[in-house]
């Protein structure tokens, strides 16, 4: 059975990537449910850094830097036919590492489209599964 990757930054500390209860997760999860293949979500760093009030903060260029050993266990170990990753943050950071014999697909982050694209939420689930599919399958 192939293997899918997605790959994300948690949105609140001690949370699952995309977990459930987030929009971003249910929509991850409507992707997900259309896959005819084995999906796992994973988070590229431990844990999301918060900011001194305990808000959500993006992750800084060294922490992303940081992140990557874990990161590339996680995948050697998943060993997945496809990544997704989702957001310009961790594609950028990906692309300073040399890869062999790993497959990405790079899609907006889904907060992004539920925040400022959402009538072309539909759109976007569709499109995702397509390429997907055409990649794995």
């Amino acid at each position: 059975m192939k293997k899918v990757v997605f790959v994300g930054i948690t949105d609140k500390n001690g949370k699952e990537p995309f977990d459930s209860s987030t929009k971003s997760g249910q929509i991850i999860d409507l992707i997900i449910k259309e896959l005819p293949c084995c999906c796992e979500k994973i988070n590229y760093i431990t844990s999301a850094p918060l900011d001194e009030l305990g808000k959500l903060r993006y992750p800084t260029k060294g922490e992303l830097s940081d992140a990557f050993p874990f990161f590339q266990q996680t995948i050697l170990q998943l060993s997945p036919d496809l990544i997704v990753i989702c957001g310009n943050m961790i594609f950028d950071e990906l692309k300073r590492h040399s890869f062999s014999g790993w497959c990405f697909l790079k899609i907006k982050h889904p907060s992004y489209v539920w925040v400022y694209h959402r009538k072309e939420l539909d759109g976007y689930i569709n499109e995702t599964v397509k390429q997907i599919n055409k990649i794995i399958f």
